[in-house]
């Protein structure tokens, strides 16, 4: 099966044959033919933000073809954030309403079946906070992302 480059990118956003100096210069070739497609809403921005940045994770697919990924370490960040607090949320919530007993003792006050609901409801209260702050966390990073763009 053939796909044409055409059939996954607007013909505008298209550089072919692009010629350039070096890696740089053909990334601000790019930009420059995004921004006049109107891709890019705040060149000037764009710019200064490739300047203080470099390019990760290129993959080269020939000698004559690379796919450069430009980000900020905002990205790192809020990836890691949200992988955290996820992980956190789907533990407790396993742990709240996973199957089977849980062997929790709350020593002089609660045991046997009694204990194993106080711990199921305690994991599920803090499940869901933490589900909130990761939904909240989510939101709020996206609105920074979206802003600085």
């Amino acid at each position: 099966m053939t796909v044409l480059l055409t059939e996954l990118l607007p013909a505008e956003h298209i550089v072919v044959p692009l010629e350039a100096g070096s890696f740089r210069d053909a990334i601000g070739i790019i930009v420059k033919r995004l921004h006049g497609a109107g891709a890019i809403r705040n060149l000037p921005e764009l710019e200064r933000v490739l300047d203080n940045t470099r390019a990760r994770d290129v993959v080269a697919i020939s000698d004559d073809v690379a796919l450069p990924h430009f980000r900020t370490e905002a990205v790192d960040h809020l990836v890691l954030g949200l992988g955290i607090t996820g992980s956190l949320a789907m533990i407790g919530t396993w742990i709240a309403l996973g199957g089977g007993p849980r062997k929790c003792e709350v020593t002089g006050i609660f045991s046997g079946e009694a204990a194993d609901t106080v711990c199921r409801v305690a994991f599920g209260v803090g499940a869901f906070l933490t589900w909130v702050f990761t939904v909240v966390l989510g939101v709020v990073s996206y609105r920074r992302l979206r802003a600085a763009a």
